[in-house]
């Protein structure tokens, strides 16, 4: 999927294609990637449906509440119709393909959960390597807005979305593996997915993985070995290091940017963050019920930073969109899934080890970032949760 998303938008040159632009926004290659699991999940017999189903009353009618508030607002509240129709479509995908990925996940045992992990694994790296060669070609022609980058992403900052998945994919599956030579290639491979953080400049890919090390240390006992600590400490040094190597294109990137940026007055140490809230928030005062509609903070809100599509907040983004109502429904849905998902971690399985780190960084990006607003991040973390809270076929605490 990184792979794809990468090719689908791959323009080293820069210049501006209306199609390229709209695939990178909406993630498409995502979403039609999304919507192949939930078909084959179908043809497969598997009834991705069907927890729903189950779901205990108030369950039921907070989701029913908060589709009812996503349908009013797109038809008839939304300054923009389209997009937030497009928007409310892609939040049904992400859930519907949640479900299939459980109704197939529940008839994985622990080696082909953990195979699955290293998939992942697999297509970051990918992207990682398509980022080498698309800076090359992008240096060579002097033509590129390297803030933009455009690479899978509509802003250089989001490249962390793919950092993050695959540095906490690589510790996670270091943490449960037994062999000392693979141990040692998994904490390789989290240097090479952070050194993309390091260059690229994006702080809050690397405090979200530092932080669900530190969260999930609480959960797994695995996470919490000085073997674990040494692999994290291992992969942040490495991938610093690494970062040096690859060429700096302007005052953006790199580890200095890193230092500047963390060192000055609250709007700098925020990139201009509070502002948006601020703004954001008075807009939220204003439709305080049920909201704009998603997708609408590019129309609506008026920053000072320049065209964003979302607050850079999940809490303010659920509110903005849907209201105090939609917000209410969404917050009981997402406290019965972490009680499902911390009720799963009593019996836990190797491969909640890299679904926890990948779950817990974007959640944590979520805060500060639209790790819930773009189709890639908002995807993988459908598809980390639902490893955690997928009924097991079997126990294990290591790698067979």
């Amino acid at each position: 999927m990184p792979i794809a998303l990468a090719l689908t938008s791959w323009d080293p040159a820069g210049a501006y294609n209306q199609a390229q632009a709209w695939f990178r926004l909406y993630g498409i290659a995502a979403i039609v990637a999304e919507l192949a699991v939930i078909v084959y999940s179908v043809v497969s017999g598997a009834d991705p449906l069907r927890p729903v189903i189950h779901l205990p009353l108030w369950a039921k009618a907070a989701l029913a509440g908060l589709i009812g508030v996503a349908g009013f607002t797109s038809f008839f509240v939304a300054p923009d119709p389209l997009r937030a129709t497009s928007w409310t479509f892609f939040s049904v995908v992400h859930v519907v393909f949640g479900l299939a990925v459980a109704s197939l996940v529940r008839n994985f045992d622990s080696t082909t959960r953990l195979a699955s992990w290293r998939a992942i694994l697999a297509g970051v790296s990918g992207y990682l390597l398509l980022v080498v060669v698309f800076v090359a070609i992008a240096i060579a022609k002097h033509s590129l807005k390297w803030e933009y980058f455009g690479l899978g992403v509509t802003n250089i900052r989001q490249v962390g979305f793919y950092s993050a998945i695959g540095a906490g994919a690589s510790l996670g599956l270091a943490a449960v593996e037994t062999g000392p030579r693979r141990h040692v290639f998994y904490v390789v491979m989290a240097a090479l997915m952070l050194s993309l953080s390091f260059w690229s400049g994006t702080r809050g890919s690397l405090f979200a993985v530092f932080v669900a090390f530190s969260m999930g240390a609480v959960l797994l006992r695995e996470l919490r070995s000085i073997r674990s600590w040494l692999a994290l400490a291992g992969g942040m040094a490495g991938g610093a290091a690494l970062s040096l190597i690859g060429p700096l294109p302007n005052a953006l990137f790199g580890i200095v940017r890193l230092k500047a940026a963390s060192g000055g007055d609250a709007a700098d140490v925020s990139s201009g963050r509070f502002d948006m809230w601020i703004a954001t928030w008075h807009a939220i005062l204003e439709r305080p019920l049920t909201g704009y509609g998603a997708g609408q903070y590019f129309v609506v809100v008026q920053d000072n930073l320049g065209s964003f599509n979302h607050p850079h907040n999940i809490l303010l983004q659920v509110l903005f969109q849907w209201g105090f109502v939609g917000a209410a429904c969404y917050c009981a849905l997402a406290v019965f899934l972490t009680w499902r998902a911390f009720t799963a971690l009593r019996n836990p399985q190797p491969a909640d080890a890299p679904a926890l780190l990948v779950g817990i960084s974007l959640l944590t990006m979520s805060l500060y970032e639209g790790a819930l607003f773009h189709s890639y991040p908002t995807m993988m973390i459908a598809f980390a949760l639902t490893f955690i809270i997928a009924p097991r076929r079997e126990t294990a605490s290591v790698v067979p």
